[in-house]
This record gives C-alpha cells, structure tokens and sequence, in this order.
C-alpha cells in the first residue's frame, strides 16, 4: 500500500538521498513548528481512530483508486493498524521502533503498518520532524533500504515549501484522518513496481489527475471520516 497514496519510493529511485543525517537535521530545524500538543484518548476515540482510518483506506485510497496495491493487504489481513497514544517523544519513537522490528521480524503476517496517534502531532510540520526522527533511527540501524516510511496528515500538504493559504486537491493525497506514520518493506515496494511493469512513478501524476478532476469542493465533501471533522 505504498505510501498508500504517494508511491514515494524511497530506495528504488531518488527519495533514498534523504537519509543522510546532515539533511535531515536541517530539515527537522525547518520543520519545527512550536510545541507538540497533546491530549488523552478514550477508549472510544481509540476505537474512532481505528474506525476512520479504516474507513479512509477502504472509501478513499481504495474506492478512489488512489493506489493500486492497497486491496490486497487491507483485504487479506496483512495490514496492521496500531494505535500509539501517548505524550512523550520518546516512547513515540520507540513505538514506531518496535512496529519496525515486527514488520521485518521472518514470522510476521503484516506486510505494511499504519501507526496512528491521536493525541499527537497537532501540526504537519511536527509530523514530518517526527517522520526524520524515525529516518536517521532506522538509517543509524542499518535498516534505512529494508523498511519505507510515509507521514500522512489531517493538514497534510504536498509541499512544505508552498505559498498557498488554500488546500489544493493534490494536498490531500498526503491526509488521514489522525496522524498517521506508514511503514512498508522495501521488498515489498521492489515487487510491486515488477508486478506493475516499473510504472508505478506515474502513479502519483495519476492520482493529481484525479483528484483535480474530482475538484476541491467535492473532495472536501468526501473528507468525513464517522462524524471526525475535517482537517
């Protein structure tokens, strides 16, 4: 399910420079956007969580097209969705390790994991300076070509670097419903782009085709998720 809505495949093209720790740290200072702000989840918003995001795989990444692969894996039961609740950085991080370390394990049955934090990562911005945390983990692990990881956002936009005030359609292939990390093995990916004849970096001009034909109106009405409002 690749970046589920992005195929950004780091390791089989371009993405995989920005592993090197001086650019990610020059990036994670960028991307800083004041203090992470958290609450406490209920058992029913931990169960909300789950819901939606099940919800946003199987109505909009799967009935929109959004990536070819996603059925398979939300369909057969090899998708993990984890719920990580919590304020501390720390124990986020080590969270994300530990889904890492299951995903590679030779037993696992999840071929790709969503870890979801709804309390957490109020901003995009800190979701991405999270996202960097786990890249230089995982690359100072020797794990960096094994393992992929996404960052998808209720605010989620497709660049960082961009002027408009307004969500264009494309931003929302970068949303979820909560904050949402996606990690998927690299092996995976490599299979995947075999099975699709080493198309799949004309996914994403695809997917902007789509989503602007749908048009932001119409997309902002698909964007409800079990009564969760939208980003």
């Amino acid at each position: 399910m690749h970046s589920l809505l992005r195929i950004k495949v780091r390791g089989i093209h371009s993405g995989i420079g920005r592993a090197a720790s001086g650019l990610i740290r020059r990036e994670r200072s960028f991307l800083s956007e004041g203090t992470r702000t958290f609450s406490s989840s209920t058992k029913s918003q931990r169960l909300a969580a789950r819901s939606q995001t099940n919800d946003w795989i199987n109505r909009l990444v799967i009935g929109k097209g959004l990536c070819p692969w996603a059925a398979e894996p939300f369909y057969n039961g090899s998708l993990r969705i984890q719920i990580v609740e919590g304020d501390r950085g720390d124990y986020l991080l080590d969270s994300v390790k530990r889904e890492i370390a299951s995903l590679l394990s030779s037993d696992s049955k999840e071929t790709t994991t969503l870890v979801v934090f709804p309390d957490s990562f109020e901003r995009f911005g800190e979701l991405k300076s999270f996202e960097y945390e786990i890249l230089e983990s995982i690359h100072g692990e020797g794990l960096f070509e094994e393992v992929q990881v996404v960052a998808f956002h209720p605010k989620g936009v497709h660049s960082l670097y961009s002027c408009e005030e307004m969500p264009t359609p494309y931003d929302y292939v970068t949303r979820a419903p909560y904050p949402t990390i996606h990690l998927l093995r690299t092996v995976d990916l490599v299979k995947a782009n075999k099975q699709m004849g080493g198309d799949t970096e004309k996914v994403p001009t695809a997917n902007v085709k789509k989503m602007e034909g749908m048009g932001i109106k119409a997309i902002e009405r698909e964007w409800t998720f079990s009564g969760r409002e939208r980003g």
